[in-house]
């Protein structure tokens, strides 16, 4: 594009792709860039081009990179996939498109699986080293363990991916966990930092901003024009139960808040299972599950000029009338920049008015503790499953625990090798059990059972039923001998 009408070089937001970066065969009209603490990012941009037959589709998957200028000298970035573009209705000579920009995290949203994660016997693995391993397998993009190093997560038994994609299976246990994340931008990549705790969180580089009641026509060091706070009640207490069948005892954890309450009541949030396993499990969850009801009781929506805002960043205000307002620290916890280059067409000099940003966001005070709110669902298995029953080796016929626990191997799951490891130890239903008195069937080797799962829940198999298959048919000829019935067992290896 000789002409200079149609160049981004001069205006201060501009669109490239990587591996094109000379290239500006689509000009960045306006975009708006959407991040949010523990949510994924989104870039929504118009493009022009004077090239009507452009192969635009030739674009999608491609890096790409959004350049900021920033308030007085140097510029931003931000950069991801482009994943979507269409061509809208043209506009005088220019084509017209709007596309959609992502960080690498989207992308697990576009391959499902089921797979069951477990870490070594008797140590379990935390939902941290599941996002390290499912990151690391799939390599598609950088991100960095910012997490509190006293921070204490469960070591989990056995945790399933069932029927959905990394994205919402990742999603669901860093909501579940307290976890967080934010990206941070290059000009050629970006990376994720995962968060736990406010101390994970850097000042986003201003002075204090100060309060304006009326939009400056020009930039004059970081200020809000809006600074409204919004207040709502929640309730005032969570409490949370579960069981452990190897203490035969009930698990109760409740945390109570000293935040407003309605005539005495808290209006208890109350919820079974907790999913945890034992007292300190509970406390540490009843925590988490706290700070996510609190975090956004208040919140401080504002708008700016100023354009190195991001989620995750600290700042600081002063000279609003609230006094109670000022000289704190607040983290943003949501935000989005609007940014328009002016009318392509003519000169770039006369359409430089034409030029506007503004930001809005979302803050709370910054020794609040944020936790992402609970909004990616569980999958729920929907009715009984059959599996085969393994053991560590062709020769073991019956593999089982002090408890009458066996493992089975899921026809679901193709990582799974029929062994030891297939599974976590799963509850076999007898038909009478009583303290040291009742019946005893072990589940053998190859033999298929019935499996439910409590509540639903993937990661809590029982086995309640055992069926005849072909590798092990009936123990009489069937319909000849219809008429019996019969308990008929069957020696074990050197029994």
């Amino acid at each position: 594009m000789a002409d200079p009408a149609y160049t981004q070089s001069n205006r201060h937001i501009a669109f490239s792709v990587d591996e094109r970066a000379e290239e500006e065969v689509l000009l960045l009209r306006n975009f708006t860039w959407h991040e949010e603490l523990g949510r994924m990012p989104v870039g929504t941009l118009d493009l022009v081009s004077t090239d009507h037959d452009i192969r635009y589709g030739d674009y999608i998957g491609k890096k790409v990179t959004i350049r900021l200028d920033m308030e007085n000298d140097g510029c931003r970035y931000f950069h991801g996939y482009l994943t979507s573009i269409q061509q809208l209705t043209p506009e005088g000579r220019l084509a017209h498109f709007r596309a959609t920009v992502h960080p690498w995290y989207w992308l697990h949203g576009k391959t499902t699986d089921c797979r069951i994660f477990q870490g070594p016997p008797d140590e379990g693995i935390t939902v941290p080293a599941i996002i390290e391993q499912i990151f690391n397998e799939r390599g598609l993009g950088a991100f960095e363990n910012k997490l509190n190093e006293t921070s204490h997560y469960r070591k989990w038994e056995y945790c399933v991916q069932y029927r959905e994609s990394e994205l919402d299976f990742l999603s669901r246990l860093m909501e579940q966990e307290g976890i967080s994340y934010f990206f941070v931008h290059g000009e050629t990549d970006h990376a994720m930092y995962l968060v736990d705790a406010s101390s994970c969180y850097q000042d986003a580089g201003y002075q204090p901003f100060r309060y304006r009641a009326t939009r400056p026509s020009r930039y004059e060091g970081p200020y809000v024009y809006e600074w409204n706070i919004h207040s709502e009640f929640r309730s005032g207490a969570v409490a949370q139960r579960d069981f452990n069948f190897k203490d035969s005892s009930v698990l109760v954890d409740s945390a109570i808040g000293e935040q407003q309450n309605w005539d005495g009541d808290p209006f208890e949030l109350y919820d079974y299972p907790g999913e945890f396993v034992d007292k300190n499990e509970g406390d540490r969850l009843a925590s988490v599950r706290w700070d996510e009801l609190q975090a956004m009781r208040d919140v401080r929506q504002a708008a700016t000029d100023s354009r190195g805002l991001y989620a995750g960043g600290k700042i600081t205000l002063k000279d609003h009338p609230r006094r109670e307002e000022c000289d704190k620290e607040y983290l943003v916890v949501s935000l989005t920049h609007h940014a328009y280059a002016g009318d392509y067409g003519a000169s770039a000099d006369d359409d430089s008015a034409d030029e506007s940003y503004e930001c809005t966001f979302e803050a709370i005070p910054a020794d609040r503790q944020f936790r992402p709110a609970r909004v990616t669902p569980k999958p729920l298995v929907h009715g009984p499953q059959t599996a085969i029953v393994v053991t560590t080796s062709e020769s073991e016929e019956i593999l089982c625990d002090e408890y009458g626990r066996v493992k089975v191997q899921f026809h679901w799951d193709r990582y799974g090798n029929a062994d030891d490891q297939s599974s976590c130890w799963v509850r076999v239903s007898q038909n009478w059990a009583g303290a040291k008195w009742g019946s005893l069937f072990l589940p053998r080797r190859g033999q298929e059972v019935i499996v439910e799962f409590e509540e639903g829940d993937p990661d809590r198999p029982i086995i309640t039923g055992r069926v005849y298959n072909v590798e092990n048919p009936v123990p009489y000829t069937l319909p000849e001998f219809k008429t019996i019935s019969t308990i008929k067992s069957l020696s074990s290896t050197g029994g």
